[in-house]
């Protein structure tokens, strides 16, 4: 019973992984906002953060979860470009860091 509850529990994380949730930075944190919105609780969602015009570089990769409570997983993996570090954030309920590492 166990196994089936945690193969089940995969196969709908990674049925959240096939839709991919692009939103465009603006220097006013609405994006934030955005992402947010768009999360899945309890689920890994897969976000593109992409910057325009002035700001362009190339675009960050994000897993995130986000449980009950609000409070937020995200973890910026990079296997691609040399010059972008992985990095993770938990932020509590209120959008503050708790932990990160860069």
């Amino acid at each position: 019973m166990i196994g089936t509850l945690i193969g089940l529990n995969a196969l709908t994380q990674v049925q959240a992984f096939e839709k991919t949730i692009k939103v465009q930075w603006d220097d006013k944190g609405k994006f934030e906002q955005t992402i947010l919105s768009k999360v899945a609780i309890g689920h890994w969602t897969y976000v593109e953060l992409e910057y325009p015009g002035k700001y362009q570089k190339a675009s960050d990769k994000m897993l995130i979860n986000m449980n009950d409570k609000r409070a937020i997983l995200n973890l910026s993996l990079n296997c691609i470009e040399p010059d972008e570090k992985s990095k993770f954030v938990i932020e509590d309920h209120r959008g503050l860091d708790r932990l990160n590492a860069e």
